[in-house]
């Protein structure tokens, strides 16, 4: 039986994340409450929402594992409590930068994966009662064959 490495992936980039981002909340999944700065993995801003999405194919014919290409959502938010949206803006892409950065130092996640690389980013930006957000939603695709 072929297993997938979606799960294996995710502890790893919640330990890149915490590695890269030692003074910033890395949460798995959804985040229940936050205070400042957070970085999310496996997690799209919706409550439901898939954040993974793959696709397996077979490589060869016969026993070969089967190739997997999969997109991890991922978020990172910056909120300061006061009314400017430049600053949480920046702070938001300090934390996918470095994030970015780690991810680059892992290519291949510990050896689960041929290729992990920051794919897309968008940026979200409110102003809400209690002070200026900004939001980058960000994908990592990661390229991998199944474990027997």
């Amino acid at each position: 039986m072929n297993v997938s490495t979606v799960p294996q992936a995710l502890d790893r980039l919640v330990a890149l994340g915490a590695l890269a981002l030692p003074d910033t909340d890395i949460i798995d999944g959804q985040p229940i409450v936050t205070d400042g700065d957070f970085v999310a993995i496996g997690f799209t801003g919706l409550q439901g929402e898939e954040a993974v999405e793959a696709a397996r194919t077979t490589e060869q014919m016969g026993a070969q594992p089967d190739r997997e290409i999969y997109d991890i959502t991922c978020l990172a938010s910056s909120w300061s409590g006061d009314g400017d949206p430049k600053a949480v803006r920046d702070q938001a892409y300090v934390l996918v930068d470095a994030f970015a950065t780690a991810l680059k130092g892992d290519r291949t996640l510990g050896g689960l994966a041929m290729r992990a690389r920051l794919s897309t980013v968008a940026l979200a930006q409110e102003q809400t009662e209690m002070g200026a957000l900004a939001t980058v939603r960000f994908i990592v695709r990661v390229d991998a064959f199944t474990r027997p």
